[in-house]
C-alpha cells in the first residue's frame, strides 16, 4: 500500500494489507458515503497500459496484440518483463510485493480440472455418492 500511495493513490486509514481489507468500519459516522480507494490511471497494469507507445516496450505490445496475444497473455509478459528490469522498472517495489507461488484454478491443466469436476458432479440414480471424499487436484 506504501508504494501506491507514494504514486498517488488515495486508500481510506481503515484499509490494510495488499488485499484492500478494511480493518474498521469505512462507514461509521458519516453521513453520506466517501472514497475507500482510488487508483489513478497510471498505476492501473493493463493490457491497454502495455500498449502506450510512452510506456517501455509499448510498440512491442502493439505487435503482439495485432497478432493475436490475448490480455492474459500480455500482462503476464508485461510483469515478467519489469522483473526482469528489477530496480529500473516503475512497478520493481510492485512486483516484488507479488507471491512466488500460489494454487489458483486458472493456471491449473485440463486433467486437475477434469478431476474436480469428476469429483463434484451429483451422482446418478444408481452411482455411489462420493460424498465425503476431498478433491485433491493439483496444477498440472
Amino acid at each position: 500500500m506504501r508504494w501506491a500511495r507514494e504514486q498517488g493513490a488515495e486508500v481510506h486509514a481503515a484499509v490494510a494489507g495488499r488485499t484492500l481489507v478494511a480493518h474498521q468500519s469505512t462507514t461509521a459516522g458519516a453521513q453520506q458515503p466517501h472514497l475507500v480507494v482510488a487508483v489513478p490511471r497510471h498505476l492501473l497494469l493493463t493490457a491497454a497500459a502495455a500498449c502506450d507507445t510512452h510506456a517501455p516496450f509499448g510498440e512491442s505490445f502493439q505487435t503482439l496484440q495485432r497478432e493475436g496475444l490475448d490480455e492474459l497473455g500480455m500482462l503476464t509478459l508485461l510483469l515478467t518483463l519489469h522483473a526482469a528490469m528489477g530496480p529500473e522498472s516503475f512497478w520493481h517495489a510492485y512486483v516484488r510485493s507479488l507471491p512466488s507461488s500460489y494454487q489458483d484454478p486458472l493456471w491449473w491443466g485440463a486433467e486437475a480440472l477434469a478431476e474436480v469436476e469428476v469429483r463434484h458432479r451429483r451422482p446418478s440414480a444408481g452411482q455411489p455418492s462420493h460424498a465425503g471424499r476431498r478433491a485433491s487436484a493439483s496444477p498440472a
